[in-house]
């Protein structure tokens, strides 16, 4: 396993580097920077973490914003296994 140090540069690499493309487009990107404009991010990006990469779970169109906004990204690790269950896999 990774030391958490390695696990923070993983992340933080993807977070500023990966090519993440927001599938509802544009309008709602746009409605999503204005309301953490105002609001803040209020809801976590979600990251995968397997033998060191760093893969999205849920968050691209945060992603994007914060990104336009030059805000901090707010994330967290999703466990795999607690989301296999959840969705009756």
């Amino acid at each position: 396993m990774q030391p958490w140090s390695e696990r923070l540069v993983a992340v933080a690499r993807f977070l500023a580097e990966a090519d993440v493309v927001p599938c509802h487009g544009e309008e709602h990107v746009r409605r999503l920077t204005e309301s953490i404009r105002l609001r803040g991010q209020t809801t976590p990006v979600t990251l995968w973490l397997t033998d060191g990469e760093v893969g999205l779970g849920d968050g691209a169109h945060r992603i994007t914003a914060c990104r336009r906004l030059g805000t901090e990204i707010w994330w967290m690790f999703q466990d795999w296994w607690s989301w296999w269950q959840t969705c009756g896999c």
